[in-house]
């Protein structure tokens, strides 16, 4: 609850920034989404230690820890931009992930997103941290992405000027969205690695290509084009927005298919 409270607050802090239009916004955000980092640290690591176990192997918990690393990499960016905007996007989507984390946790059974043998248990734990870590890395390109569309129509058809003051300027944006992509999907590849070798370890096979792992090969080969086409061959703007928004829609899919 403190946890939820403190996110909550953050995200409360940071729509009064934007709605001020102020660009850089207080300092309170940050700290507000800090405290609760610590908080929601604080309590995995409680259930860890009274549980016996990796606090990460229920569907639950593997949310609760996305939406903590999605904290993360924002504290992260605002430290290194400073930008209201994404003040205003991921911390909101940190409270939702986490609140869907404790309704599932109250609605549904307790259940694994898998049963890994005991052998198997710390490559699964392996395997969802880096899935996680990647996910997170890349709703900072998704945000980022998305305020750049959002400006580049407020632009075009020259309304709501006033609310230009509280976005980022474009090429920010677009740096940013290129760099926590770069970032992301090194990490998201490492994780179709891991499970890969999971999977051969169960059964004998790298691939079944089941629905989450069709997925997950859809979302790699998207990022990756849209990360080739930003290094390799100068694209920037709208193409490139557009391009990674899809990668991490099909990202999104693939948590879906784990937690189904």
């Amino acid at each position: 609850m403190l946890t939820l409270i403190l996110y909550g607050l953050a995200c409360l802090s940071a729509f009064v920034d934007l709605a001020a239009r102020r660009r850089h916004g207080a300092a309170l955000t940050p700290v507000l989404a800090a405290a609760g980092l610590a908080a929601h640290l604080a309590q995995m690591i409680a259930t860890g230690l009274v549980e016996q176990r990796c606090p990460i192997l229920a569907r639950s918990e593997a949310l609760s820890l996305l939406a903590w690393l999605i904290i993360v990499v924002y504290l992260i960016a605002s430290f290194r931009s400073r930008l209201t905007a994404l003040s205003a996007t991921l911390p909101p989507a940190a409270l939702v992930t986490l609140v869907t984390s404790n309704v599932l946790a109250a609605v549904l059974p307790p259940r694994a997103l898998a049963l890994p043998e005991s052998g198997e248990t710390s490559l699964f734990a392996v395997h969802v941290t880096l899935a996680l870590v990647g996910v997170a890395a890349l709703c900072v390109t998704c945000a980022a992405s998305t305020l750049y569309l959002i400006q580049d129509r407020i632009l075009k058809n020259k309304q709501h000027a006033a609310w230009l003051r509280a976005l980022p300027p474009l090429e920010s944006l677009d740096r940013l969205a290129s760099r926590s992509l770069a970032a992301g999907f090194p990490v998201l590849t490492l994780a179709i690695v891991s499970g890969s070798l999971l999977n051969a370890s169960r059964s004998g096979q790298f691939w079944s290509w089941r629905a989450d792992e069709a997925l997950a090969v859809a979302a790699w080969t998207i990022l990756g084009a849209s990360l080739w086409a930003r290094l390799g061959r100068g694209w920037h703007g709208r193409r490139s927005a557009w391009l990674a928004i899809a990668g991490v829609g099909a990202g999104v899919l693939t948590m879906i298919g784990m937690f189904l």
